[in-house]
């Protein structure tokens, strides 16, 4: 293997190393009023507020673990009547 050969792997291995290791990751998902969103059940915040944790609103929270709920099935195939609060699923 040449000289230059190795020092261009070299170089095109350090670069890929520091790509892998970023912190940052492009990724979508609107935000809220306050610069935040959940993303792979995760939230975190963008911008001034970019570290926080600030809960999300507690009437949305519970419609999202209502839709989640009622729309996976169990180990059998079988979707839920009704989510963890008792509130009723929508019928198939």
């Amino acid at each position: 293997m040449s000289i230059n050969k190795m020092i261009k792997t070299c170089v095109l291995s350090a670069f890929l190393s520091v790509l892998s290791t970023s912190q940052v990751h492009a990724h979508g998902g609107g935000l809220d009023a306050n610069g935040c969103h959940s993303k792979a059940s995760v939230r975190h915040c963008h911008g001034e507020k970019a570290g926080l944790y600030i809960p999300e609103n507690e009437t949305t929270r519970i419609a999202k673990l209502h839709k989640t709920t009622c729309n996976t099935p169990d180990g059998e195939g079988r979707y839920p009547r009704q989510d963890l609060y008792g509130k009723r699923c929508k019928a198939r």
